[in-house]
């Protein structure tokens, strides 16, 4: 009989729920590389088997930076390319 999993912890919950944004579905791989982590340490925080120490929410909001340039640099990128495209 398989055993149940434990119950996320509410700031595993906050933490799925952001990767989930982030990175879509598949977001563990994505969150854990931008963390500087391996993506397994992530599943272990996720299933409850390893706590999330202050290291690991430091290292999840510079990914959460790391992402917001990401996405920045992409806007700007595409609203020169617009501009370009449109013979500004």
């Amino acid at each position: 009989m398989p055993t149940k999993a434990p119950a996320l912890s509410p700031e595993a919950r906050r933490i799925r729920a952001a990767g989930l944004r982030m990175y879509g579905p598949r977001w563990v791989r994505q969150m854990a590389t931008a963390m500087g982590v391996s993506h397994t340490l992530l599943s272990l925080i996720m299933s409850g088997k390893r706590p999330v120490t202050s290291d690991l929410r430091e290292r999840i909001t510079a990914a959460f930076e790391h992402r917001r340039r990401e996405i920045e640099k992409a806007r700007t990128d595409l609203d020169a390319a617009i501009r370009e495209f449109n013979g500004e």
